[in-house]
């Protein structure tokens, strides 16, 4: 079985990153991304943080993937996530029918199946926290 694979980003870096088989079934910035107001922005990838993935918007901002903030949640690196915004990841950026399906007004989280389970104390782990006033 592959471990990794060749993936060039957005700025004609090649980098070499886990192979498709090791996220299948999991949200991947690179394989499968999420349903994310930036899921389709360019990536540039932070060797600096962690190979944190961000998305970088119309502006030149670079704004933390969900999916890549989630997996280093996972592994205990809290700190991931937190970023200089210019609102662009925010929900108000996508479509009325993208927020009626993907959006929980109650807890404001992304979603990505239909429904949130806020209501029962959780959240789902696709909020990306930001510095946007």
């Amino acid at each position: 079985m592959k471990i990794f694979e060749e993936w060039i980003d957005s700025f004609g870096r090649t980098w070499s990153i886990h192979h498709r088989s090791l996220c299948k079934g999991k949200y991947c910035p690179f394989h499968n991304p999420s349903n994310h107001p930036l899921k389709n922005a360019p990536i540039n990838i932070r060797s600096d943080k962690m190979y944190l993935v961000e998305r970088i918007c119309e502006h030149g901002i670079g704004h933390d993937d969900p999916d890549s903030v989630a997996y280093l949640h996972s592994i205990g690196e809290k700190w991931a996530g937190v970023h200089g915004c210019d609102g662009c990841c925010e929900v108000s950026h996508m479509s009325e029918n993208e927020k009626e399906r993907y959006w929980c007004p109650n807890c404001g989280y992304i979603i990505d199946d239909g429904k949130c389970n806020c209501e029962e104390g959780g959240q789902s782990a696709l909020k990306v926290p930001c510095n946007y006033q």
